[in-house]
């Protein structure tokens, strides 16, 4: 009998994000910036060269500048819908090493956070 491999969870598998996933940026002092769900925002996790990047369109620029400028104090999660649906999520915990690099596309109201780790987790508070 053959045994099938474990898929890996991580962050950016897939894109779009499926229904019932969102983004949260929050301060490390646990101010919430952005939650997509909330704030109606169009999101996407994207995986390339073993790093991350969270983008979030609609942001404002008064808002991007605030983030942009608070880059090393935020931390980023990221909860992945699950096809069993009825709310279940795989929740990832995303962080960079030294600090996120932070971009903002003023023409498109598009924030970009890239990031070089990740860590799945399953506490039900954030």
């Amino acid at each position: 009998m053959t045994q099938q491999p474990i898929t890996e969870l991580r962050p950016g598998r897939i894109s779009p994000p499926p229904a019932g996933s969102k983004a949260l940026i929050k301060l490390a002092i646990g101010r919430l910036l952005i939650d997509t769900a909330i704030d109606g925002l169009a999101f996407d996790v994207l995986e390339a060269d073993g790093c991350w990047t969270i983008k979030v369109e609609g942001v404002g620029a008064d808002q991007a500048s605030y983030i942009q400028s608070n880059a090393p104090y935020l931390n980023l999660f990221y909860f992945e819908g699950l096809p069993e649906g009825n709310g279940a999520v795989q929740k990832f915990w995303m962080y960079d090493q030294d600090k996120p690099k932070a971009g903002y596309d003023a023409q498109r109201s598009t924030l970009t956070l890239t990031v070089d780790s990740y860590m799945a987790y399953s506490n039900e508070k954030v």
